[in-house]
């Protein structure tokens, strides 16, 4: 009897692996055209703000495979003029992806092309996992397509930064492992451990991954025996791989943190809590959801709206700040009362998709806290959505509020985005080609997308040691970034020309708008309808 019950199991959770592996992209696929339909107008779209790190490693890849980081970078404001392992992160995943792309001379087309078979493979997982988490087909198509409709994905989706290949990446060794869990086959524990392996070398705040993995495995294993040494081997695995792609990624085998400590503040912490809090009511809308879902979220929503009526009223504060503190510790309160929940009801499912969305909680101590980094756990966020919004009376109402929100937001940051990261390529082609056309040696300073296309365009990047410009030459300096002292430097210079830019449909990053798609330090918002500045570009002969 024992045996045939045992039989039954393995049959049945054979049919549930196939279940799952038939259903996976076509429950996705509602996900996938929504993501081409929004992102293939924009997709030459221009490369912009860190886009060009990741392309000049993939490039260092053609030349030399193993040492994607040897070559000197000037970046930073003011600007940090070194060998590319001392100014940015030590991870290189997104250099050896970019190489198909990098051989044919990374045509914008094709690098987002390439980011959108990525995030076809995130949607995938996401729905998959859905499934292995009990939801059903409906419930976990719209799990994909929340992911989708997130406006940060699709902005990220459009670049070169390794953000969306990370979240896929995570997801699918998330999926793996769910699917581990209840098969036991060595082929879906090797594959997990090596997707969450590789993920946290696009992001590395994912190596939090691992032992949330731990979570997985034991939200899957009651009344079952977990051999300890497979639990081990598959973290040795993640590991390894980890560790051999950190090491590979310096310059010459030089030894380098992660992450330079000169990014790292503890002043930080407060600040990036904040965002991270107030990104989980927009632009991922958790927080919003959990106040649509009952009795005890319609509450906190009036009493959300009450705090801010008598902050902005009574307390005399400026209404952006009440805005976001405000939502911020509505969302703050919705994961502790989420937390609760899972620990009363001994949810391991439910904790595991809280720890997935805590993980950016890693990096609250970086030099910011953009809602990229939120992406490595959109999946978890989406489905949590969808689980807070399955008890509602309305909830096909509030989900069509949600989407038709994050799709409006998606569209705006998309077209917005475009936009401003135009500019540094029309920079390029204006101010830049015809000189070097011409015959003229053309220098450079400024960071972003400049930093890709003058160099595109035959000019040099003018670093604060090494060959200087001579009387004749000509230098582009650009609004982002520092102009490393010209004026002390080059006290004898004539302008030539200079290219304003001024934005038509909204910014995505302003100061002034208070838009920081890139970075919260430059403001709280993803998308600003204020339109103004966007940058500007002088070009100067050295007399």
């Amino acid at each position: 009897m024992t045996a045939l019950l045992s039989a039954e199991a393995d049959r049945s959770a054979v049919e549930s692996r196939g279940h799952a592996a038939a259903h996976r992209f076509i429950l996705a696929i509602p996900a996938i055209l929504l993501a081409l339909l929004l992102v293939l107008p924009f997709l030459n779209k221009a490369f912009a703000v860190d886009d060009p790190v990741f392309l000049l490693e993939s490039t260092q890849v053609m030349r030399d495979f193993w040492h994607p980081l040897h070559f000197d970078l000037c970046w930073d404001n003011p600007p940090v003029c070194a060998a590319a392992p001392l100014v940015v992160p030590h991870v290189t995943l997104m250099a050896y992806f970019l190489l198909p792309a990098t051989w044919f001379g990374s045509p914008e087309w094709l690098v987002h092309l390439m980011q959108l078979a990525a995030l076809c493979l995130g949607l995938a997982a996401t729905v998959s996992i859905a499934l292995r988490l009990r939801c059903n087909e409906l419930e976990a198509s719209l799990s994909g397509l929340m992911v989708a409709a997130f406006p940060p994905t699709l902005a990220y989706t459009n670049g070169a930064t390794p953000d969306i290949l990370a979240m896929s990446l995570g997801a699918a060794g998330i999926d793996r492992l769910l699917l581990w869990r209840q098969v036991r086959t060595r082929s879906s524990g090797v594959a997990a451990a090596v997707l969450l392996g590789l993920a946290p070398l696009a992001r590395p705040h994912l190596l939090l991954l691992v032992p949330i993995a731990a979570i997985a495995i034991a939200s899957g294993t009651k009344g079952q025996r977990v051999r300890p040494a497979r639990v081990l081997s598959l973290v040795a695995i993640s590991a390894t791989i980890f560790l051999l792609g950190v090491r590979m990624a310096g310059s010459d085998g030089a030894n380098v943190a992660i992450i330079q400590p000169r990014l790292i503040a503890a002043a930080r912490i407060v600040f990036n809590l904040c965002s991270y809090f107030w990104y989980l009511v927009i632009p991922f809308p958790l927080g919003l959801a959990w106040m649509m879902a009952s009795r005890r979220g319609a509450a906190l929503l009036l009493a959300a709206v009450a705090i801010f009526a008598a902050l902005t009223r009574l307390g005399d504060v400026n209404g952006q700040v009440a805005l976001i503190v405000v939502c911020a510790c509505s969302a703050a309160f919705v994961l502790l009362a989420t937390v609760h929940k899972a620990v009363r009801e001994r949810s391991w499912n439910l904790m595991l998709l809280i720890a997935w969305t805590a993980i950016p909680l890693a990096a609250v101590s970086y030099i910011h806290l953009p809602p990229k980094y939120l992406l490595g756990g959109a999946p978890a966020i989406a489905i949590l959505i969808i689980l807070f919004l399955r008890k509602s009376r309305f909830a096909t109402a509030f989900l069509c509020v949600l989407l038709a929100g994050c799709l409006t937001l998606s569209w705006l940051t998309l077209r917005a985005d475009t936009e401003f990261a135009g500019k540094a390529r029309l920079a390029a082609e204006d101010l830049v080609r015809p000189e070097t056309a011409a015959g003229h040696a053309v220098w450079f300073t400024g960071e972003w997308g400049i930093y890709w296309y003058a160099q595109r365009a035959g000019a040099r990047v003018l670093m604060s040691a090494g060959p200087q410009p001579t009387a004749g030459d000509l230098l582009l300096v650009g609004s982002e970034g520092a102009a490393l002292n010209l004026g002390e430097r080059f006290p004898h210079r004539t302008l030539l020309a200079r290219k304003e830019y001024v934005s038509r449909f909204g910014r995505t990053m302003s100061h002034e708008a208070g838009a920081g798609l890139y970075s919260n330090v430059v403001g709280p918002f993803i998308w600003s309808p204020g339109n103004g500045y966007l940058g500007s570009y002088e070009l100067w002969r050295i007399d």
